[in-house]
């Protein structure tokens, strides 16, 4: 069965549909193997989100720059600081060490580890959540990604009230509109409002 096909099939019962979230429910399992976003070798954009509407930081993308493991990645993030195309950039390097949640038996989940030392503004930006004396890590789970691989939802673990997501795209698709999957999934498990985080200036 091609996968895009597996990505349309609806969920097998309703009862998955009311124990499960979609992050962790089996009949999903297939769009959450997240070595298929861990492993693109292309500059990822966060599209849209829905957490921490007041951010003034822009053009938020993650670059791989390292496989230290099999389970652990280098990332350089960056954005930019500000809504004008002029306003500049700041970036900086992250560890992303994955594991598997729930019932998952393949990877689905990363815990981003950062610098307690980073600016907060910036540790604020990435949605970081609990802190140890040296590290401040956030969990994200993906949630689904679409047939092609150009899109990606990730649930985000940072202690709000509500399910806070964020939709990554890669750099070649990222002024397109988002996928119709990664879009349908993405307005039906995570409530709005929506903050758009890329245009056309973004480099």
């Amino acid at each position: 069965m091609a996968l895009l096909e597996i990505f349309t099939l609806p969920s097998s019962t309703s009862s998955n549909t009311e124990k499960y979230p979609y992050e962790e429910d089996p009949a999903h399992f297939s769009e959450q193997y997240i070595l298929h976003a861990v492993t693109i070798n292309e500059r990822l954009y966060t599209k849209s989100r829905n957490y921490q509407m007041s951010t003034h930081y822009r053009c938020q993308s993650a670059d791989m720059i390292a496989k230290i493991s099999d389970t652990e990645y280098k990332y350089k993030l960056r954005a930019r600081n500000g809504n004008q195309s002029s306003d500049p950039y700041v970036e900086y390097e992250v560890y992303a060490k994955l594991f598997k949640t729930g019932q998952h038996t393949d990877y689905n989940a990363a815990n981003i580890i950062m610098p307690k030392t980073i600016d907060p503004s910036l540790r604020l930006m990435s949605g970081s959540g609990q802190a140890t004396l040296h590290e401040v890590r956030t969990t994200m789970k993906l949630m689904t990604m679409n047939g092609l691989e150009t899109c990606f939802v990730f649930v985000v673990e940072t202690g709000g009230d509500q399910k806070q997501c964020e939709v990554l795209v890669t750099a070649a698709t990222a002024a397109q509109d988002i996928p119709e999957h990664c879009k349908n999934v993405y307005e039906s498990e995570c409530p709005g409002p929506y903050l758009t985080l890329y245009d056309s200036t973004c480099k």
